[in-house]
């Protein structure tokens, strides 16, 4: 019935994780995204949602994609499932994604798990760092 399933559906988001941007990476929003790239002139946006093994897989890797970007590359997340406008405007349609900045503009999107040393090839790539 109707009501059983409803009830199911509330267990299974009081039992899921508020957000599942790993903790230690800054958590941006629809609100706020615009903010955090203004702020930073290069920046990684990894995209995450609740329940993905690829999204877990990568967080078991992120001191190593840490230390794969630039130094002066700023890390935020997002929750996939809450930001539609985000994901809509820079064409994200699955998680994990991780999308490179500059002044603003998306130079680049990796879509799926992605090595942390494709991360740090890509971002040297468009960063001219490499």
């Amino acid at each position: 019935p109707l009501v059983e399933r409803a009830h199911m559906a509330m267990m299974i988001v009081d039992l899921a994780p508020p957000s599942p941007v790993p903790d230690g990476v800054t958590e941006i929003d629809d609100d706020s995204y615009g903010a955090f790239l203004d702020d930073h002139d290069r920046a990684a946006v990894i995209v995450w949602k609740r329940f993905c093994d690829p999204c877990r897989n990568l967080k078991e890797q992120l001191d190593e994609i840490v230390a794969a970007l630039p130094n002066d590359v700023a890390l935020a997340g997002v929750d996939g499932e809450s930001t539609p406008e985000f994901c809509r405007t820079f064409g994200v349609e699955a998680a994990p994604a991780i999308l490179l900045f500059e002044g603003g503009e998306r130079l680049a999107s990796l879509r799926g798990y992605q090595r942390p040393e494709t991360i740090g090839s890509t971002s040297s790539d468009v960063y001219g760092d490499g």
